[in-house]
Order: C-alpha cells, then sequence, then structure tokens
C-alpha cells in the first residue's frame, strides 16, 4: 500500500551500483525526485542529530559519519538502533519533498517497499560493485564491510518491477531508463 498521495517509484540497490545515476538522469529530465542518501547527509550536519546519535549509540563524544560506521560494522544491536533513528525521519522528509522518484539504498532491508507503487533496482554486478566501492572508499577492506552490511542486489532484484544494469556504457543506462519509463 502506497502511503503517499501520489504514484511514488523507489530506485535501490547496493552501494555503488549506480542508483544516484539513475536518478541524476531521471532529475535532468524534469522529474521531481529525493534521495535517501542526501536526506541522511543533510541529517549529519544538524546538532540536533548528532546528540540523538550520540546519546542511541552511548558514545561519549560527539559522533562523527567514520567512527559510527566503524561501531555499526562490528556491532549489529548500534547499527539496527541507528537505522531505526535514521528511517524514520529520513521517510518524514521524502513525504515533505512529495517526489515521483526516491533513491532508497535499504528499502528492502527496511521492508519499506509496501510504500512505493514501484521498485526499480540499479546493479552492476557484485564484481565491479566490489570495484566502485574499493576505488571510492580507497579501502579494499571497508568495501567488502559496506557490501557485507548490506543484502546482495541479487536479493533486492525478486523485489524489481524494473532493473536497470549500471555495468555498461551511459548510453545503455539511459536506454533503459527510458525504456522503463515508457512501461509505466
Amino acid at each position: 500500500m502506497n502511503n503517499y498521495n501520489h504514484a511514488v517509484i523507489a530506485i535501490t540497490g547496493g552501494a555503488g551500483e549506480g542508483k544516484s545515476t539513475v536518478l541524476s538522469f531521471l532529475a535532468d529530465r524534469g522529474f521531481t525526485v529525493a534521495s535517501a542518501d542526501q536526506i541522511v547527509a543533510d541529517m549529519w550536519s544538524t546538532p540536533l542529530f548528532l546528540a540523538e546519535v550520540q546519546r542511541e549509540l552511548a558514545m561519549a563524544q560527539i559522533p562523527t559519519r567514520d567512527t559510527v560506521r566503524d561501531q555499526i560494522f562490528t556491532d549489529i544491536s548500534k547499527r539496527r538502533k541507528l537505522n531505526k533513528l535514521v528511517h524514520s525521519q529520513v521517510f518524514s522528509h521524502i513525504l515533505e519533498k512529495n517526489p515521483e522518484f526516491v533513491e532508497i539504498p535499504l528499502l528492502v532491508e527496511t521492508a519499506s517497499f509496501q510504500k512505493f507503487s514501484e521498485i526499480w533496482v540499479a546493479t552492476c554486478g557484485p564484481i565491479e560493485q566490489f570495484r566502485r566501492l574499493a576505488d571510492r572508499l580507497k579501502s579494499e577492506e571497508n568495501a567488502q564491510k559496506l557490501i557485507s552490511a548490506q543484502l546482495p542486489s541479487a536479493i533486492k532484484i525478486t523485489f524489481a518491477d524494473e532493473i536497470i544494469r549500471t555495468n555498461v556504457p551511459f548510453a545503455d543506462v539511459s536506454r533503459q531508463i527510458v525504456e522503463s519509463l515508457a512501461r509505466r
């Protein structure tokens, strides 16, 4: 059941698999979009959110994304606490934006797929995903930790109305998005 007052399509997939590329393409075509990642980044810049994270994770000092990332990779209970804190706020912000498309990396992990009219999964395959993340994070170890902390895209694909393959030239990614739009 869609909790929004119009059809909203969720774009999901694993870290580094091209969700932002798909969302950017749609924004450039005039669609109203929202990014859970951007909303979370904005939240990290507010003292109130930092205080909530510090309290929830019982941290002695003001948290940074890096110190929290280190903790949630090693302590699943802290990951759950952080997710609970973040996800409700993210969905409130999404509602305020009233988008046509929203990028939500942990859509399946949070069992939030029922809130959307369609699910699009961006995927590049596990080898390309690892390469992209290792380049982005400058660490193969951190890339593997991040991949391990999320469901594999092979599982996310089972929820997909559309699959956008991003391990191809951008012209091919664009063509897939246009074809997906035509099926709406």
